[in-house]
């Protein structure tokens, strides 16, 4: 009789890459001897197949066998492929430089590029939201910002989103699935959904992406995202809220699908400068450590005061029993 030892074997092949597959299953693990047929007594060696059998040391027929084979298998190409994406997603992370400040301006904005050939536009990183939009060429209600409005006629990638295609179509106008985001200060920003190109990354940075991405073409604007000089604003806000209407997806909710990143991403703003990274990556050299807290309310991303410091003085106020959102442009966006 031959004895195997199936932990070991199995740790032995998961150490050299190899998958551990049963090849062979007789009707299940056990049955009667008598519905099985006896297994041979030589063993076939490794690593075509290896036989156990288990019988009764006494002279008695035997009360039942437990007959496997195992084969030397490498895993199927599909799970090693897929294994790697999932090695290089959750070690992937793409990074935008951010500009703007609190005080002056009252935002963060990240330069990023649509269309075939990309438009370039500044859009407020807002955690508030969970729309993109910009604003699009032929709009007589909108301001006069930063850079030049999206052209649809320009991009070779554009196409409108029909009605029944969106996620979530507030109204539909002809072939047109309209869409508007309002601010309790009062602000607004309406148009219709078009997918084109969205590329990220695509500067100085060491790592960049393109991809096929769901936003809004602003054709109307009201109070500060008229006067604002950012062209545009990118949502960052959960479009899956829960007891709301699912939203298409967000710029990391699609590169999350589209397996880029891992479902993460960091803010780190500092006077007039900042980062915005999607997915998860090093904390940069000279950042103060990292500090993680549970998100206790699944609608906004909000954190929870304990004290405030100003210059060397510390005080606790009634901000230690609330939760803050996190900088934004504005008042959380109504539903």
């Amino acid at each position: 009789m031959l004895s195997v030892n199936a932990s070991a074997i199995s740790a032995a092949m998961h150490s050299a890459g190899l998958g551990f597959y049963p090849s062979q299953y007789l009707g299940g693990w056990y049955q009667p001897a008598s519905n099985l047929s006896r297994a041979s007594s030589t063993p076939t060696p490794w690593p075509r197949t290896l036989t156990e059998r288990a019988s009764s040391a006494s002279n008695s027929p035997p009360l039942g066998v437990v007959s496997f084979a195992l084969s030397r298998q490498r895993a199927p190409r599909s799970h090693a492929r897929r294994l790697q994406q999932l090695h290089a997603q959750r070690s992937a992370h793409l990074s935008e430089r951010l500009s703007g400040d609190l005080i002056n301006l009252g935002y963060y904005y990240a330069q990023m590029q649509v269309g075939t050939p990309p438009q370039r536009f500044s859009l407020i990183v807002d955690t508030g939201s969970s729309v993109t939009a910009v604003p699009c060429a032929g709009c007589s209600r909108c301001g006069r910002h930063t850079n030049p409005r999206y052209d649809p006629t320009r991009s070779s990638t554009f196409r409108l989103m029909a009605c029944d295609e969106a996620v979530h179509c507030r109204a539909c106008h002809g072939d047109r699935c309209s869409y508007r985001v309002s601010y309790q200060e009062g602000s607004s920003y309406s148009g219709y959904l078009a997918q084109d190109v969205l590329h990220i990354g695509h500067g100085a940075e060491p790592r960049c992406a393109s991809l096929r991405f769901a936003f809004g073409c602003s054709t109307e604007e009201t109070g500060l995202f008229k006067s604002q000089q950012a062209d545009g604003i990118m949502g960052l806000a959960s479009s899956r809220k829960p007891h709301s209407e699912p939203q298409n997806p967000t710029v990391l909710e699609a590169l999350v699908e589209q397996g880029v990143v891992a479902n993460a991403f960091s803010l780190c703003i500092d006077g007039k400068i900042g980062r915005l990274t999607f997915g998860m990556a090093a904390d940069a050299a000279g950042a103060a450590p990292r500090v993680w807290t549970n998100v206790e309310d699944a609608n906004f991303y909000s954190i929870k005061v304990t004290s405030v410091k100003i210059g060397a003085r510390a005080t606790r106020t009634s901000l230690a029993h609330a939760h803050s959102a996190l900088p934004s442009c504005g008042d959380r966006a109504k539903p």
